[in-house]
């Protein structure tokens, strides 16, 4: 055999070290290990320094939706500049399989598809069901496997935190206000927000500037867990750039703007929203339902779509 594919790894006792041992004693063959706890597995690994390629999988993409409900193989958008012509042709490609364009298929992708299961779901209501089952057994083995041990504090202030989030429609958020909100001290609010950052739970989006006077910014990394679709559509733009590895922050001028994305070292003023929103003092703006990219003041539009495109 060329190699050893080994499931769930971070089930079994002392992993870390059995995998040291079958690393050492066959040099010559590749090792796949896979595991559902990214925290766990990012933690313990760190033993293995040098010696291993993380990947992290993460949320389904719409190209990976439109692959696994129809059978469609979809070119992706390379990268960041989002030209035209790449945009077109996938318009084209979906036309042509007589299927429903991105706009029509977004929000259910969204809603019920960003986790494979959602092929076994049978529902909506079910797969939401099964996505807030995920969650909790993330913030039980995960966020458990940053922090060492979680009082019954810690653990209903997660809880309200995520009913928070889910329902607000504002994602930013005060410390001090979230303290007092859940009962536990700013030290320990911000160790759990730290953890779930972590284990890819949510995802801190910083002000931009520290001299602004703007908060932090929490997202799920999953979009499909919020009810507001205004959240769900900033949720997803930050959890694609987290998942590129680029740096996005909250802008500290939100009459601008809503974020920053560092590109090649350069600020990008980003805005999301609806079909009619308008560029504000943005560079580019992402609108939800509509189509095909376009241009307003100068400055370019594009669709929410594109942005499931990018793996």
């Amino acid at each position: 055999y060329d190699g050893v594919f080994i499931d769930e790894i971070h089930k079994l006792p002392q992993w870390t070290a059995l995998l040291l041992k079958i690393y050492e004693f066959y040099k010559n063959k590749y090792i796949w290990v896979t595991g559902s706890s990214p925290a766990i597995i990012g933690n313990a690994a760190a033993d293995m320094a040098r010696r291993y390629y993380r990947y992290i999988l993460p949320i389904l993409s719409l190209r990976e939706f439109y692959f696994l409900k129809y059978g469609l193989k979809i070119d992706m958008v390379l990268d960041m500049s989002f030209e035209d012509k790449s945009i077109y042709e996938i318009i084209d490609v979906i036309k042509g399989a007589g299927l429903k364009l991105p706009p029509e298929l977004v929000h259910t992708w969204l809603y019920t598809g960003t986790r494979p299961f959602f092929l076994s779901a049978g529902s909506g209501d079910i797969y939401r069901q099964m996505l807030m089952n995920e969650l909790e057994k993330s913030i039980y083995q995960d966020v458990l496997s940053i922090v060492g041990e979680l009082s019954l504090e810690e653990i209903e202030a997660m809880r309200g935190l995520i009913r928070f989030l889910k329902y607000s429609s504002i994602p930013r958020a005060n410390i001090s206000d979230m303290s007092r909100r859940f009962g536990i001290s700013k030290n320990k609010m911000y160790r759990l927000l730290y953890a779930m950052h972590d284990a890819f739970i949510l995802t801190i989006v910083r002000p931009y500037r520290k001299e602004g006077r703007g908060k932090s910014k929490f997202f799920f990394y999953d979009p499909a867990i919020y009810e507001d679709r205004g959240n769900m559509r900033e949720a997803l733009f930050v959890s694609v750039m987290r998942t590129l590895g680029l740096d996005v922050y909250a802008s500290h001028k939100e009459e601008m703007g809503d974020f920053v994305v560092m590109l090649e070292g350069k600020p990008l003023l980003v805005e999301i929203g609806g079909k009619k929103k308008d560029i504000k003092g943005a560079d580019i703006v992402f609108r939800d339902d509509i189509l095909y990219p376009t241009n307003l003041k100068g400055k370019r539009v594009l669709p929410l779509w594109v942005l499931g495109f990018m793996w």
